[in-house]
């Protein structure tokens, strides 16, 4: 499931003018551009290696990213919007609509929703750089796939990010023998 950008043949969801939805008032949700950034840690012991507390860090950072976000109680059910997409036979939703509106509010009923495995990445602007986006996708299908490998396939040495990881990420999706969701949220 994409936000953002909608490729052709796919269903969009847009519920600007949905009577149940509304802006959302202060801070009901939190800023993901505003959070700790999820780049790898630079504090290194004396050996030049991660130290303890900079992988724990890291990992608690991926964690954070590749977690579906908890609802608050009273959020507006956008089931109608679920099953709307749910139903349909596209590969792709995009869902889109201004800041503020639920969005990802929407991904997040839905994951809770889904008798798939949903993979869920929370991307930010660090994810911008190609080889960074595919190790977290890398991550996030692992999390689900039991594949964790899959993330040293993508960030190897020598590892070309469209010659080599990008194919080989899109072959673990395709070859996938569990069906399964992945949601990107602030694409």
């Amino acid at each position: 499931l994409c936000c953002g950008s909608v490729l052709s043949g796919s269903v969009r969801l847009d519920w600007r003018s949905h009577h149940q939805l509304r802006p959302r008032r202060g801070p009901s949700w939190p800023d993901r551009h505003t959070t700790a950034p999820s780049r790898p840690s630079t504090v290194t012991d004396d050996r030049g290696e991660a130290s303890p507390a900079a992988v724990e860090l890291e990992a608690v950072l991926l964690d954070a990213k590749l977690s579906v976000p908890k609802l608050r109680p009273g959020t507006v059910s956008r089931a109608e919007l679920i099953q709307t997409a749910c139903a349909s036979d596209c590969r792709v939703v995009g869902v889109t609509a201004p800041a503020g509106y639920g969005k990802s509010i929407l991904l997040a009923q839905w994951a809770g929703a889904e008798d798939r495995r949903v993979a869920w990445v929370s991307l930010d602007r660090f994810d911008d750089d190609p080889g960074a986006l595919l190790s977290v996708l890398a991550a996030a299908f692992g999390r689900i796939s039991g594949h964790p490998d899959l993330v040293a396939d993508v960030r190897g040495l020598g590892v070309s990010t469209l010659g080599r990881a990008a194919p080989r990420l899109a072959s673990a999706f395709r070859t996938s023998p569990v069906p399964f969701v992945l949601m990107l949220d602030d694409l």
